[in-house]
């Protein structure tokens, strides 16, 4: 008897003479998993929502402060791993994986940033600097984050230099470090909701930095911006002939938007109640 026989098969799994395929050895656009636009959204958002929230409520006390870091550590040791395995993987599979990792690693830098762990050196702001931007106030505000900043830079450079051809971890990593660098110089020329509540205590020292809680163009320009290029990359992920590339451009169209939203968060007068159980959990 054929081993085949009482087998059922779809069309699919066939090959040109009509015998049954094993799955390892289907062509891999018939093993790729449909990646659809919606789904993308969904994985962002799901992300972008948590990941803020828990950084925020992690800050609690020094105990859970503690947990945090470590666990935001295992998961940048995971991400380097996902990395690494898929750098070669230009599916959506790949695309969706190496999202994965940029993201974790992001979620690492984050978490070592809101627990005070990796900020920037101790920076002292003379009164007759006030509130108003001015130059020697903003070399002070870069150097009061500036070990961060270059702890995001390393990561980004690594994981750049991965051999493969796979760029979505260094991709996501290198997106949501220019989103919060335009986020920060935003917050030092001045918003009207500049989310003083997310810092925790021992990073009240960078209100200092913060401007005038007024508006001045660079918003609306950063809303229009991060708009404009999400809107691109969603026509890009639509049009794309290669389904890693439809994956890719969707995930990162996503950001971009998600970027634009931030933005214009800063130009509310209330804040909104997205993270409040977050922030209750936090004590805050």
């Amino acid at each position: 008897m054929s081993p085949d026989r009482g087998r059922v098969v779809s069309p699919e799994t066939l090959n040109g003479d009509g015998v049954a395929l094993p799955l390892d050895r289907l062509p891999s656009a018939a093993r790729e998993p449909r990646v659809t636009i919606p789904a993308a959204i969904a994985t962002v958002v799901l992300f972008w929502w948590l990941a803020t929230g828990v950084i925020v409520a992690v800050e609690r006390n020094d105990t859970t402060r503690l947990i945090g870091v470590i666990v935001a550590s295992w998961c940048a040791v995971l991400a380097g791993v996902i990395a690494g395995r898929v750098r070669h993987d230009v599916s959506p599979r790949g695309a969706l994986a190496g999202f994965a990792a940029g993201a974790l690693f992001w979620l690492w830098l984050s978490a070592l940033f809101y627990a005070g762990a990796v900020v920037g050196p101790s920076v002292a702001v003379p009164p007759e600097l006030g509130m108003a931007p001015s130059w020697p106030l903003a070399f002070r505000a870069i150097a009061a984050t500036g070990f961060n900043d270059l702890l995001a830079l390393a990561v980004i450079g690594g994981l750049y230099l991965l051999p493969g051809r796979n760029g979505m971890a260094w991709q996501t990593v290198g997106l949501f470090w220019a989103v919060q660098g335009l986020a920060k110089l935003n917050v030092f020329v001045g918003v009207v909701n500049a989310g003083v509540r997310f810092l925790p205590p021992r990073l009240a020292f960078l209100t200092a930095f913060f401007g005038p809680p007024h508006l001045t163009l660079l918003l609306p320009l950063s809303v229009l911006a991060a708009s404009a290029i999400g809107i691109v990359w969603v026509r890009r992920a639509r049009r794309s002939s290669r389904s890693y590339d439809r994956c890719r451009w969707a995930l990162l169209s996503v950001l971009a938007l998600l970027a634009a939203f931030e933005f214009a968060v800063l130009a509310l007068p209330t804040e909104l109640p997205l993270w409040d159980a977050f922030l209750r959990a936090r004590g805050g």
